[in-house]
């Protein structure tokens, strides 16, 4: 988000992050929530449902762009979707986490079962996905320490980053494909590949 456009209009960083200095966060973060947000983006001190400001990754998601190597696919633009269209609800932010906003806004009951379904393909193709870059990880670190050469190495770790990147897109958006689940399997399925070629090169003449 914006930091320095908040700053210069002279909002202190505790507006947001309350207990900044004595929080519990074990990570020192104290994220505000969206209700923190909505105490000022009211639509009347601020605008409250231009949503990207904040969520550039879910947007790129939702217009399917952004991913490294994979061809745009913006599934939920063609339908003009927009982000209050699913987290809006009489005026207040919903997490539509069960599938019931698909259901009501299709008027179908089964697209309730269908996110379900996106979202465990999803969620199980990203599994897989970290599973592997955790292994070309600890891979190149022991080709890095022992100064074996290895063939096409940087082809590898080119691979590796861009397959990399394209995971924590995914993760970032935490949709788990709601937002756009032809692009999201699309990231995964090509990063998959990705990371296979990798672990073939880093594993060739072993």
């Amino acid at each position: 988000m914006a930091h320095k456009q908040h700053l210069e209009k002279g909002y202190e960083c505790t507006d947001c992050h309350m207990n900044i200095v004595h929080g519990t966060d074990p990570e020192g973060l104290n994220l505000p929530t969206m209700w923190t947000c909505f105490k000022c983006h009211d639509d009347d001190k601020a605008p409250r449902e231009e949503c990207a400001l904040c969520h550039v990754g879910q947007k790129e998601m939702w217009e399917g762009v952004g991913a490294k190597d994979i061809d745009d696919e913006s599934a939920m633009m063609l339908d003009e979707v927009e982000c209050s269209d699913c987290h809006l609800a009489e005026d207040d932010y919903i997490p539509p986490r069960d599938g019931a906003v698909c259901a009501e806004c299709h008027d179908d009951e089964s697209y309730a079962d269908t996110l379900k379904e996106w979202q465990t393909e999803v969620k199980s193709k990203g599994f897989k996905l970290r599973n592997i870059l955790d292994e070309l990880a600890q891979r190149m670190k022991n080709i890095q320490e022992s100064k074996r050469k290895v063939r096409d190495y940087d082809t590898a770790k080119d691979l590796y980053n861009k397959a990399t990147y394209n995971a924590a897109m995914i993760e970032h958006d935490g949709s788990k494909g709601a937002h756009n689940y032809d692009y999201a399997v699309s990231i995964l399925d090509a990063s998959l590949k990705m990371a296979r070629d990798a672990r073939k090169i880093l594993t060739a003449g072993k």
